[in-house]
């Protein structure tokens, strides 16, 4: 008979768990690069008979141990329940969430180190759209990611989902201020360009600026009128008038493609 385990603490809904420092992860690649990113407590790993093979043959591989009493077997259904999804794969991690680095520790970050992209994001609330983003800006070398204090998703299991497994290698700050943010970074020499469809630019047109910062917004209301008015570039993509705007995950993929040509 297969074993279901018993969690505490363990709320089936979509964001993740009752304490506010547990996090359930699930799908192969997502649950993957937690294990070997090391950022995060694993506490237990969760799969179906079928699968349970292919985790110990992954760990093993990758000189990963565990406890046998961190891993457990159980069935599709209970997976189904406590993740609220049918597409985990077959993998279910509970894990701690990952440091969120507060605005002073991303200054010290950038005036130490040698950085010329950073991503923020201006109040964007819908976790897939996060989770794609993210995804995103790790393809196109801007691992620096900054999140509103406010009116912001950060990490859940739809964000950490939707990245694929990329949410592990992004180095995620808040911002307490993002106007106040943009003022530091011009003086560390950053040009700051908000991507906006009443933009008069075009992002193509700053592919030699060195270190630059791209500010994305939500997805009803877009860059924030002051962040906008603060910035050095207000930029747009062009597309067909047959097509009133793009997701805002699909902008930003492209906003950023168009920068990492010369940012590499």
């Amino acid at each position: 008979m297969v074993k279901k385990p018993y969690i505490s603490k363990i709320n089936s809904s979509r964001n993740n768990t009752k304490d506010s420092n547990k996090i359930i992860i699930f799908g192969k690649y997502p649950c993957y690069n937690s294990l070997l990113s090391c950022k995060r407590t694993i506490y237990k790993i969760l799969a179906t008979k079928d699968s349970i093979n292919e985790i110990n043959i992954f760990l093993k591989n990758n000189k990963i141990s565990y406890p046998s009493s961190k891993i457990e077997v159980t069935d599709r259904k209970y997976l189904d329940k406590i993740t609220d999804h049918n597409n985990h794969q077959n993998h279910v991690l509970i894990a701690s969430k990952i440091n969120i680095g507060p605005q002073f520790e991303l200054l010290e970050k950038v005036n130490k180190c040698n950085i010329n992209n950073i991503l923020i994001l201006d109040q964007i609330t819908d976790p897939y759209n996060v989770g794609s983003i993210i995804r995103s800006a790790i393809a196109f070398n801007f691992n620096i990611i900054v999140f509103c204090n406010h009116n912001s998703v950060i990490e859940n299991s739809i964000t950490i989902k939707a990245s694929a497994g990329t949410f592990e290698k992004a180095n995620l700050f808040i911002a307490s201020n993002i106007n106040n943010l943009i003022e530091k970074l011009k003086k560390l020499n950053f040009w700051i360009i908000s991507l906006s469809g009443d933009g008069d630019d075009n992002i193509e047109n700053h592919r030699e600026i060195q270190k630059k910062a791209i500010i994305i917004g939500s997805e009803g209301k877009g860059v924030r009128k002051l962040v906008k008015k603060n910035s050095d570039f207000i930029c747009k993509i062009n597309i067909n008038n047959d097509v009133e705007s793009l997701n805002v995950s699909n902008a930003c993929a492209i906003a950023l493609y168009e920068s990492s040509k010369i940012s590499k």
